[in-house]
């Protein structure tokens, strides 16, 4: 079994769990592939001059692992959808720290989930992303995002108006701090914290979600996935921000701005039905009655 291995933000409070987790992976005859970066921090403290190792899309696709494991937590994930984009490679996303949304295997029960991949026992969900096109080539290859894209002021001053425009026709003109655009995987994220839906995860939607909108009339709006979303800004700033994920950029009002489902998804590996309910009713503490805490 050939896994390849990735891990971000690194310190001393991560270095156990990490050599843990290689140790366990090792000792189960894994064929390993570590990220570059994350090798030159653990080589520190063992040796691993012996272990082969990746930095870039290109030497992912060469070595074409079987898995890629994520050590750390959904903003992980999020930085390695970059670096797989459409090898559609399953991910297995090892939590090492708080209760996350897309990594679902606690790092103390990497060798029984390990176990469980070996024998076959899991099932691979399909994420949507989002795709910016612009006439510059903003972002590069990096031009995709699991969770949300999202257009914003760049600084504290006045809002900004944002012209949206559905398969060419003219939406809305949104008078705000931002606007966002979310898969159905970011509308726990950002989206979220504006006031937007849940989404199921694997629904064929879009969540446009406005960012303390000026007019208390204006909603967060689900969308079919299907449709080409565009948008220009203007405000009295002359600069504004864009972002995929944790990645920006800055752009001007001459800027347009195009928006539609990438053609590939992320493959996330899951073992139990309906994990995302339950991780929800834990994150979110549904159910619970706060009254006397």
């Amino acid at each position: 079994m050939k896994i390849a291995l990735f891990s971000i933000g690194f310190d001393d409070s991560k270095r156990n769990d990490l050599l843990q987790a290689l140790s366990i992976l090792r000792e189960n005859g894994a064929d390993l592939l570590i990220f570059e970066p994350m090798r030159d921090f653990l080589s520190q403290w063992a040796d691993l001059s012996d272990w082969s190792s990746w930095a870039s899309h290109s030497e992912l696709k060469q070595y074409q692992p079987d898995y890629i494991f994520s050590l750390g937590g959904d903003g992980t994930i999020l930085k390695l959808v970059t670096y797989i984009r459409g090898l559609e490679i399953p991910v297995v996303g090892i939590n090492m720290g708080r209760l996350g949304f897309l990594a679902n295997v606690e790092k103390r029960t990497v060798k029984l989930h390990l176990d469980k991949i070996i024998a076959g026992e899991y099932y691979t969900e399909d994420r949507s992303l989002v795709r910016l096109e612009t006439e510059n080539g903003l972002f590069g290859d990096d031009n995709i995002a699991l969770n949300e894209f999202a257009v914003l002021k760049s600084d504290s001053s006045s809002m900004v108006t944002i012209h949206a425009y559905l398969n060419g026709q003219y939406l809305n003109s949104y008078w705000c701090d931002g606007l966002i655009v979310s898969t159905p995987t970011g509308s726990t994220a950002y989206s979220l914290s504006c006031g937007g839906p849940i989404i199921y995860p694997t629904s064929a939607n879009f969540v446009l979600t406005p960012v303390s909108p000026h007019n208390l009339n204006v909603r967060p709006m689900v969308l079919p996935d299907n449709v080409e979303l565009s948008f220009r800004v203007e405000g009295r700033g002359s600069n504004f921000l864009c972002t995929m994920d944790s990645r920006k950029e800055t752009i001007s009002e001459e800027t347009e701005l195009k928006v539609v489902k990438e053609n590939f998804c992320v493959k996330l590996v899951r073992f139990e039905k309906e994990e995302f309910i339950e991780t929800i009713r834990r994150k979110l503490g549904w159910g619970r009655d706060f009254r006397n805490w």
